[in-house]
């Protein structure tokens, strides 16, 4: 998981997948093995309050933060929103992870929320910029984000789950790619928890709920795989 102190360990996505999947499930457990993991992750953190280095740090940073939140881990997540507040907001990407954190925080996010809001393309979704072409990745971070700030106009929520909708592939999962990769179970789990974050605010069509059914059998194939 991550790079701790610059040595570069496994991936982040299975474990934050399983955290994903915990909370969808409803077993919110504070399990032996799920407490190891985030007392390695507060382990893990720079003195910068930051995770991870060079290109990774921002993404990295944005989910273990999200990890630890599940579990209240104050000392680290005060830490890591010292750092989230000093990043420059130049793309929608770095917009919206910064939004996921600060809206957390009693931290001013009008100019985060009114640039999502400004950029959303026609199709529902997001690219990394305004006039961009929208990209699963960047529209799931967007969605992401503006559904954990209350009060987003339904609207502008609905469409991105749409978007998702019509980027689905058929085995259930958001590939970027021919074939599926560890990072096309991480992409479902989240688009898993977006769409069904659409659906209990009661607003979308039927589409919505079949989408996040494929997502989630795709997602039980690939443990059952593991």
């Amino acid at each position: 998981m991550l790079a701790a102190r610059g040595c570069t360990v496994v991936s982040t996505t299975t474990f934050i997948l399983l955290l994903n999947l915990i909370f969808i499930s409803e077993a919110f457990a504070q399990s032996e093995a799920i407490e190891r993991g985030a007392a390695y992750l507060e382990a893990a953190q720079n003195t910068d309050g930051s995770w991870s280095t060079d290109d990774k740090r921002t993404a990295d940073t944005i989910e273990c933060f999200r990890a630890l939140y599940l579990f209240n881990r104050t000392n680290a997540l005060t830490k890591a929103l010292v750092y989230v507040n000093t990043l420059e907001v130049n793309s929608n990407d770095r917009a919206a992870r910064k939004l996921s954190v600060l809206v957390n925080s009693t931290a001013d996010v009008s100019s985060m929320v009114s640039r999502l809001l400004s950029t959303q393309n026609a199709d529902g979704g997001w690219g990394i910029s305004g006039g961009k072409q929208s990209t699963v990745e960047d529209t799931l971070l967007s969605l992401d984000a503006l559904l954990l700030r209350n009060g987003t106009d339904g609207s502008i929520l609905s469409k991105a789950a749409e978007y998702l909708v019509q980027a689905q592939h058929t085995s259930g999962a958001w590939i970027a790619a021919d074939d599926n990769s560890p990072s096309d179970a991480a992409r479902a789990s989240r688009a898993l928890i977006a769409l069904k974050g659409v659906q209990q605010l009661g607003i979308g069509g039927a589409s919505i709920g079949a989408a996040a059914l494929r997502a989630q059998s795709f997602l039980e194939a690939q443990l059952g795989n593991g």
